[in-house]
């Protein structure tokens, strides 16, 4: 159904890349043919969702869908009972669509169970059904993803929620949001230690409006209007380092645990690779790590 999508008026609003764990050239008659490295989808402020096959060299359009009508504002990855390996996106008015990365379809969508004004999607990695979602209001909803339920709304922050995750290790589980004040909520899903609290994760007077962790929780990444951040999340003296951009900032994302990018209104995207701390033996104070280094 391409026909209804005009190339010359996509923008894109947010992307999602996907890597393949086993993406290898196979040979086929003495010739070799590349197969996909990952997949990206990439959502539009029209609602369009395009998704593009990567390879090492280019990326090739492979699938057009229009499960939303207006702006997609964010993707999650996504695992359900039924789909191994699915990306959850959101869009402005609150409609949920659960997609297979692997061809492209439509599995799930929800509408009507979200006010207008969405912004943030986050979905837990250990319990599969829980969803998080939050946006210009001052609530944060939790969905049962599986069954498209509402399950309780709460208020982890006392001003504008702009990230949101999921912790988990093999004794506990916790909720992560961080406000527009660079001040972090974290909150245990573990009822034998059920408890919360707060910390102030960036000092900077600068109005956040996107932050997003990595899946171990080693770096955070934050941005406001024309600045992007890296926070370290395990040494206590990194330094945060900031990128200042000349085109404001439409969206930040992890391309995989320790590559950061953000997207420009402009269409501009920068990425950003950083070094996998290592940790010093227990008995002494400091840890070892590397600044982050730009990815070209």
């Amino acid at each position: 159904d391409w026909h209804r999508l005009k190339a010359a008026s996509f923008q894109m609003s947010s992307l999602y890349v996907y890597e393949f764990k086993n993406s290898k050239s196979s040979n086929n008659n003495s010739q070799k043919e590349e197969l996909p490295k990952g997949v990206a989808f990439a959502g539009s402020y029209g609602g369009e969702i395009i998704r593009f096959d990567l390879y090492s060299k280019k990326s090739i359009p492979a699938s057009c869908s229009f499960g939303h009508t207006q702006k997609v504002v964010e993707f999650a990855p996504c695992k359900l009972p039924i789909l191994i390996d699915g990306v959850a996106s959101l869009s402005v008015d609150g409609t949920i669509c659960i997609w297979n990365v692997l061809d492209g379809i439509c599995t799930n969508k929800y509408e009507n169970l979200l006010p207008n004004g969405c912004q943030h999607i986050a979905i837990s990695p250990k319990a599969i059904e829980l969803c998080a979602i939050s946006g210009a209001f001052t609530s944060v909803y939790l969905l049962d993803i599986f069954q498209g339920q509402v399950t309780n709304i709460i208020h982890p922050c006392n001003s504008f929620v702009t990230g949101l995750g999921f912790y988990s290790t093999s004794k506990s589980s916790w909720f992560f949001a961080m406000d527009k004040n660079g001040v972090a909520t974290y909150t245990s899903l573990t009822r034998s230690t059920a408890n919360s609290h707060k910390l102030r994760i960036l000092a900077d007077d600068d109005c956040l409006l996107y932050s997003k962790p990595n899946s171990d929780f080693t770096y955070l990444i934050a941005a406001s209007s024309f600045k992007f951040y890296i926070i370290s999340l395990t040494v206590p003296d990194f330094p945060n380092i900031s990128y200042e951009t000349e085109c404001a900032i439409s969206q930040i994302t992890w391309i995989d645990n320790y590559i950061a990018g953000f997207l420009c209104m402009d269409g501009q995207f920068k990425a950003y690779k950083l070094s996998k701390p290592k940790f010093e033996p227990p008995h002494q104070s400091q840890f070892n790590t590397t600044n982050p280094q730009v990815s070209h």
